[in-house]
């Protein structure tokens, strides 16, 4: 399986996954503590098998679309959580 960089707001995390939706969904599984504290996300999930976009741009997390990242809109994410 694949190794994803995923980051939405506070989350910031390498994960193993089948897809790239299915690493932010593990992603956001293993940031909610089981006392559900609020975790801060971001309205789009940015997802890269090269790295982290914030890693690679100088700019704000939403705008950095390079052809190497995924998109994903937190709704679709967290209708699989």
């Amino acid at each position: 399986m694949p190794k994803y960089y995923v980051e939405s707001g506070q989350i910031k995390t390498v994960v193993i996954g089948t897809t790239s939706l299915d690493a932010c969904v593990k992603a956001v599984r293993r940031e909610i503590s089981p006392d559900m504290e609020t975790v801060d996300l971001k309205e789009l999930f940015i997802v890269s098998e090269q790295g982290f976009a914030s890693e690679k741009h100088d700019q704000e997390p939403d705008n950095r679309m390079c052809m190497d990242n995924i998109v994903i809109p937190i709704e679709n994410v967290m209708r699989m959580v």
